[in-house]
């Protein structure tokens, strides 16, 4: 493994693992649990938080990730964890909820997607 690969590779690592543990928190959760569990609430922001700041990272030591991973929104992920992190007073749980059931699990596949076919270039 290069050194670049062993840089890159633990942050879409990280957004894989991340993804799958969001994943998991609401795997049997109506929306309506998601709205009254509060502990739920604040374990889903801290995973979107993770998942904000790994694309950044990766971001900074990959400048050309998403065109390599194209399917990975980092600078989305990076702009909602900001959001969540400066905004935290005035945050909507039907965004949190909607973000969750839409665009986590497509993370969480395209992450997986980019690790199963990891570039030659960063072997």
């Amino acid at each position: 493994m290069s050194q670049r690969s062993s840089v890159v590779k633990p942050f879409i690592e990280d957004l894989e693992q991340t993804a799958a543990h969001i994943l998991e928190f609401i795997a049997e959760t109506s929306e309506a649990d998601f709205y009254n569990d509060v502990m739920m609430q604040w374990s889903v922001i801290r995973g979107l938080e993770v998942l904000g700041e790994a694309s950044k990272q990766l971001l900074n030591t990959l400048p050309d990730a998403q065109v390599r991973f194209p399917n990975i929104p980092f600078k989305r992920m990076y702009a909602t964890r900001n959001r969540l992190i400066h905004g935290y007073s005035t945050i909507e749980m039907s965004i949190i909820w909607r973000i969750v059931q839409i665009q986590i699990p497509a993370v969480h596949l395209a992450a997986k997607d980019a690790l199963a076919n990891w570039p030659s270039d960063l072997t």
